[in-house]
């Protein structure tokens, strides 16, 4: 439940968390293979309307890690760094990888300075707002042939 997340994260915080250490966090949670995206545009059609119009190339985020995490280090200093990642080439699976040879990797490194949501539903929506974003990124850098249908 989320109390106990909470509570074990801010437990964790006062053990491992030392300055210049860092936490990784994915919200999107699985590798976005093509089939799996179409799953939760089709699956996450009414509960977030429009999704089916942009998302392409991510999973789509979940609110209720990243929620516990706030909650668990708000009582510590933290700097939140975003990172979008994405290849010039498919890379969907373990196979793609060495087809990746010579591939361009790029990568958008931001830090986070507005205050993030930490309300459910405000979370929710800033990190769809967010995701939304990183599909325009990530269709820019794709080739027209490699971009999720």
């Amino acid at each position: 439940n989320t109390e106990s997340a909470i509570a074990s994260i801010r437990q964790a915080c006062t053990t491992v968390l030392r300055p210049g250490t860092g936490l990784v966090y994915f919200p999107d949670a699985h590798r976005p293979k093509p089939g799996r995206i179409e799953k939760y545009r089709r699956a996450w059609a009414e509960k977030a309307p429009g999704i089916g119009d942009w998302l392409r190339h991510t999973c789509p985020p979940y609110s209720g890690g990243i929620q516990a995490l706030l909650a668990g280090t708000a009582h510590v200093p933290r700097r939140v760094i975003n990172v979008t990642a994405g290849f010039n080439r498919p890379d969907h699976t373990v196979f793609d990888l060495p087809r990746l040879h010579r591939a361009t990797l790029h990568m958008e490194v931001s830090d986070v300075t507005q205050k993030i949501p930490t309300e459910e539903g405000d979370l929710r929506a800033w990190l769809m707002e967010e995701w939304k974003r990183k599909n325009e990124l990530l269709g820019k850098w794709k080739p027209p042939q490699t971009k999720v249908a």
